[in-house]
C-alpha cells in the first residue's frame, strides 16, 4: 500500500480533541505551581530552654554564621545543597572560648525527611562544655512540603 491508496486519516471528533486541550491545560497549570522546597529546622536546648532555628540551603558553606547560645556555646548548622557530591547537613559546636571559638563537636549527615523518632535525622546530641559541664542539646529535622501544598 502507498501513499495513493493508502485511506485518508480521518479526524478526531470536535468533542475529543477540547477533552485533550482541557486535559494539558490543566496539567500545564498544575506544573507550573511554584513548588514548596524541603525545609530543615534544628532545634537546640540550653538551660531547659528549646528553640527553633530554621536553617536555609546554601551552596556558599563558608558565609553561614555560628550564633551564640548562652555564655559558652556556639553553635553552626550549614545545609549545603550544591554541588550534588557535597550536599549534606553540617553541624559544628564550638566553645566560645575568650582567646577563640575552640570546636567541640562536628557531625554531618545526609539531609533526610524519613525519621521515626522526634529528634529528627540527626538523633538527640548532646555537647558539653569541658570547664563548667554546661550542656547543649540539638536535633535536626527534615520534611518535605505536602504533595500538592503551594
Amino acid at each position: 500500500m502507498n501513499f495513493l491508496t493508502s485511506p485518508a486519516p480521518t479526524a478526531r471528533p470536535q468533542s475529543a480533541r477540547r477533552v485533550i486541550w482541557a486535559t494539558a491545560c490543566a496539567l500545564g497549570v498544575g506544573l507550573a505551581l511554584p513548588l514548596k522546597a524541603n525545609e530543615l529546622v534544628c532545634h537546640y536546648d540550653y538551660g531547659g530552654e528549646v528553640t527553633a532555628l530554621p536553617v536555609a540551603p546554601t551552596t556558599a558553606p563558608y558565609a553561614v554564621p555560628a550564633i551564640k547560645i548562652g555564655s559558652f556555646f556556639k553553635f553552626r548548622v550549614v545545609w549545603q545543597t550544591a554541588p550534588a557530591d557535597l550536599a549534606a547537613v553540617h553541624v559544628y559546636v564550638y566553645l566560645d572560648a575568650p582567646d577563640a571559638p575552640t570546636l567541640l563537636q562536628q557531625g554531618t549527615w545526609v539531609f533526610s525527611v524519613d525519621h521515626p523518632t522526634g529528634t529528627g535525622f540527626t538523633g538527640l546530641q548532646r555537647v558539653y562544655e569541658p570547664v563548667r559541664g554546661s550542656e547543649l542539646q540539638y536535633w535536626c529535622v527534615g520534611s518535605a512540603p505536602a504533595r500538592g501544598a503551594p
